[in-house]
């Protein structure tokens, strides 16, 4: 957004991603799609992608002596995506719908509220064929 001239402050931006934070999975699933918007009868490709995160969270109360800052805890967090869009009858992505992508962190319980209002909201039950791609990593983890 830098490079087309427009310029936030961070407290413009924390205003406007905290509007966000408190909708629930049908509102975001509503403002992400238009509601005129329906997959029925449409090649759908959903694509369910995974990871893992550390965020840092401080440790509260004193500093302990001898250390010149706070302690931090790091615990692993999951974040889920998901991405959804159509496809020609050649197998190229289709421009006239625009990909749907959206995600959560956390366990699977948001995410899966969030995919049933993705599911509701765009009708995808009724596309003539649903593509899935689950992004799935084995080994040590």
């Amino acid at each position: 957004m830098k490079d087309d001239g427009i310029t936030f402050s961070q407290n413009i931006m924390r205003r406007h991603i905290s509007n966000f934070t408190d909708l629930n999975d049908d509102e975001c699933a509503n403002l992400s799609s238009n509601s005129q918007e329906s997959l029925s009868g449409k090649k759908v490709f959903l694509c369910i992608d995974g990871g893992r995160i550390r965020s840092r969270i401080n440790k509260a109360g004193r500093i302990a002596e001898g250390n010149q800052r706070h302690g931090f805890h790091t615990d692993w967090k999951e974040p889920k995506v998901l991405t959804i869009y159509t496809l020609k009858a050649n197998g190229e992505i289709d421009e006239q719908f625009p990909a749907q992508i959206d995600g959560v962190v956390g366990n699977e319980k948001p995410f899966k509220k969030l995919l049933e209002a993705y599911l509701r909201e765009l009708k995808i039950p009724n596309a003539r064929v649903l593509r899935l791609s689950l992004m799935r990593q084995r080994g040590n983890g």
